[in-house]
């Protein structure tokens, strides 16, 4: 079985405009910038919002969706994915557990900025990135595909996307969605945006974690 599904339309072309035109504002998210990593990767800087769960059946300060998101559409698509038997039966297939805890994060990248090629923490089962750029407000050429990365050539834990012998591009636009497992040779990173000033890559991650 793969590590990584791709998955097209999970939303209605309905309910992804709503969700993308409802996208937190940047003004809300919190800059993380040259933050140090574990093995002496570039850092991976962004602007990131996250609302913390320690439950899958309890989604912990969702009432603070309120203040960003005054039509409720993201508070529904959340309570939506807490209550989703269906959806969370599919993930622990996927995973191949029974429990996980979940948290929810808003990643904005910046022009200029990628992240470099990475293993998740252990803590980490996995993660489900939907990506929210509009098909008319993200050109294929700005870069910003999640990158799938296998056969490390070099012993290093800060390798370069040339470090590997693969190389899978998964583009961001179309309502697309990605679900990939965590493991000791998942490795993927985000090729450079090359997007005009002031255009964000936006993603909203479904982040899974150990019980």
């Amino acid at each position: 079985m793969d590590n990584w599904q791709v998955i097209h339309g999970i939303l209605s072309d309905d309910a992804f405009t709503q969700l993308s035109t409802a996208y937190p504002p940047a003004h809300l998210f919190q800059r993380h910038e040259n933050i140090s990593r574990k093995h002496g990767q570039r850092p991976h800087n962004r602007l990131y919002l996250g609302i913390e769960s320690r439950d899958v059946a309890s989604i912990a300060r969702l009432d603070e969706l309120n203040d960003l998101d005054p039509a409720g559409i993201w508070k529904r698509f959340l309570e939506g994915i807490k209550t989703d038997s269906d959806y969370h039966k599919s993930v622990s297939s996927f995973l191949g557990v029974n429990k996980y805890q979940i948290r929810f994060a808003w990643h904005l990248t910046a022009p200029g900025e990628d992240v470099s090629p990475h293993l998740d923490s252990v803590r980490k089962l996995g993660t489900h990135i939907f990506y929210f750029n509009q098909r008319l407000e993200w050109r294929h050429d700005w870069g910003g595909e999640t990158l799938i990365l296998n056969g490390k050539m070099t012993d290093r834990m800060s390798p370069e996307v040339m470090d590997f012998e693969k190389v899978k591009s998964i583009p961001i636009r179309k309502n697309r969605s990605l679900l990939f497992r965590n493991c000791d040779h998942c490795w993927h990173g985000v090729a450079p945006l090359r997007s005009p000033e002031d255009t964000y890559r936006k993603t909203f991650h479904i982040i899974f974690e150990r019980h």
